[in-house]
């Protein structure tokens, strides 16, 4: 999330109802009268809350008692040190890579490499900044990491994943101090599961061009609300009531680091899971329910999983967030679990690192025939630490969960982090590559180098001297997939009627091979619902039947409209 904004003094940042200063009462007023159907805008006026392009409430945050406290030449003189680290870094680097580094060279690479990763847990934000009513809203924003990085693009990037804002020290300090606002409202977001940011690159990599992924960059909504809280900047209180936030706009998108596909349906998912997750931090989840995720990833479907749901249970969450210790002071305790002290926060970006991961591996013991288990699932290795461990996310394949008392087919995630089984992953996977057979399933080269030298070993031949960065191979000759294609599914099959055993009594709507159709409607109108007493669906219309009217192909037949 980047800041190159340009403004002055910034009044106003949005909060929500995470907030230790959020007036519930007008909270409570304000849903009873969206509920009475009172207009947004005068609700909005009234209570002080308001709804975002995600559909969250929220409400601003005074800024005027802002004070930037901050030694400008100091920060530069540090930043100028971090950008020799990073050369030198560089240069060791490729040497590892090329086999030509020695022992003392490749020990000089990962000192370095800690000593930046030191370095770049900076100072606190309480340190760079006093600002009472921040701070009493949101005190652990007062622990967020703040460190200085000289940057030909960047004023200001706010990190989710280390929860680390970098300041740019080469500009003036109102310029720093308008980039730090900006990313302080990154920093809300992610404690509120508001709509998040994103940057250039993320949009890049999803095959846009670089005028296209300007205009999604600049777009996305988390986006949108941080440049509002800059636009709200010189406003007085009058002005901030009676002109409305940026919210009304109908060209946002949604984005999610990490998910190559990320859409508003599934930014829902999303924000839908980390309030299950607190729900079950609180112990208020009812449910034996898996806890949906998201839909399976992209990257995951590329090495042939099925697009079925991604789920954790209820007692993984728990085991996996806390430790030992709080288990038994909250009486949640189970002698059969074993508890990781991953925290709740890391549960929430396992989706998201899942979606990226840095390899996906055959599960220990795969060959087991005997075993279900061990058959039907693969290992994720993501770029999620804690405490210096390595964050590991075992994946069951097709496997079976309960969900509104039925049982559906997901790909059920597990978590744990232990130093050691990394080195025992590795060594299996690339023992069986040795061996002629699939080791790693999905393997990014540059992002896991250093990892694999570090366990001492090195990549077979066969993927070291492949041209491409990304391998990716089919999880089908080790794991025995239970369905061939997510229309098999329960839940499919019980929406869809079940086509290959009874096709008498399932949809009609297949093809030629009496398998499901999928099919396309093409209007000029965008809407989620299809409602057969809409005009335009035959209902007004005496020369047409009553009906949806759909086709086999989503390219345009001379209809319209240009939604498909």
């Amino acid at each position: 999330m980047k800041n190159d904004e340009s403004g002055n003094d910034i009044k106003y940042s949005m909060g929500g109802l995470k907030a230790e200063t959020a007036d519930k009462s007008a909270l409570e007023k304000a849903m009873e009268l969206e509920k009475d159907g009172t207009d947004s805008e005068k609700i909005r006026k009234e209570t002080g809350w308001f709804k975002g392009y995600d559909g969250k409430w929220r409400f601003e945050i005074d800024n005027s008692e802002l004070e930037f406290k901050t030694d400008i030449e100091k920060n530069r003189a540090a930043a100028i040190e971090l950008a020799k680290m990073k050369v030198k870094s560089a240069e060791l680097e490729e040497k590892i890579v090329n086999n030509t580094a020695t022992k003392a060279e490749e020990n000089e690479y990962y000192n370095l490499d800690e000593k930046m990763i030191e370095y770049r847990k900076g100072v606190k934000l309480s340190d760079v900044i006093n600002h009472p009513k921040l701070f009493e809203a949101y005190p652990q924003l007062k622990n967020v990491d703040v460190y200085y990085e000289i940057s030909s693009v960047n004023r200001g990037v706010y990190s989710s994943n280390g929860n680390v804002i970098m300041l740019n020290p080469m500009h003036t300090i109102d310029e720093q101090k308008e980039a730090i606002i900006h990313e302080i409202q990154h920093a809300i977001q992610g404690i509120e599961n508001f709509a998040n940011g994103s940057n250039l690159e993320y949009w890049k990599n999803l095959g846009y061009s670089d005028e296209e992924a300007m205009a999604m960059y600049y777009n996305t909504a988390g986006e949108r609300e941080a440049r509002d809280v800059s636009a709200r900047r010189d406003y007085n209180e009058e002005q901030r009531k009676n002109i409305r936030p940026d919210i009304d706009r109908k060209d946002v998108v949604f984005a999610n680091s990490g998910d190559p596909v990320y859409s508003a349906d599934e930014n829902i998912m999303q924000n839908d899971f980390e309030e299950k997750v607190d729900q079950i931090e609180n112990n208020t989840y009812n449910s034996d329910d898996v806890v949906i995720m998201g839909r399976t990833p992209k990257v995951l479907q590329d090495i042939g999983f099925n697009s079925l749901p991604v789920a954790m249970t209820k007692k993984h969450i728990y085991s996996v967030a806390v430790s030992e210790a709080r288990a038994k002071n909250e009486g949640r305790y189970n002698k059969n679990i074993n508890y990781h002290n991953l925290g709740f926060n890391a549960v929430k970006q396992i989706y998201n690192k899942i979606s990226d991961p840095l390899m996906v591996i055959v599960a220990p013991d795969f060959t087991d025939k005997t075993s279900r288990y061990s058959t039907h699932r693969v290992i994720a290795l993501v770029d999620l630490s804690v405490n210096n461990k390595q964050v590991i996310a075992p994946i069951a394949v097709d496997f079976e969960g309960i969900y509104n008392k039925k049982i559906i087919d997901v790909n059920l995630v597990a978590t744990y982090f232990n130093k050691n089984n990394i080195h025992d992953l590795i060594k299996e996977a690339i023992a069986l590559e040795n061996n002629n057979q699939v080791g790693f399933y999905y393997l990014d080269k540059k992002r896991t180098q250093s990892i694999i030298k570090h366990e001492g070993y090195q990549l077979p031949s066969i993927l070291n001297n492949s041209s491409s960065n990304i391998i990716i191979r089919k999880i089908d000759s080790n794991v025995n997939k239970k369905i061939k294609k997510i229309t098999q599914s329960q839940q499919f099959v019980r929406w869809f009627g079940d086509w290959q055993n009874k096709p008498k009594t399932a949809s009609k709507v297949v093809d030629g091979n009496g398998e499901p159709l999928v099919v396309y409607h093409q209007t000029g109108n965008d809407f989620t619902v299809f409602d057969t007493k809409h005009t335009g669906a035959g209902e007004f219309d005496s020369e047409m039947p009553t009906g949806i009217f759909m086709k086999p192909t989503n390219s345009n037949i001379g209809l319209s409209g240009n939604f498909r």
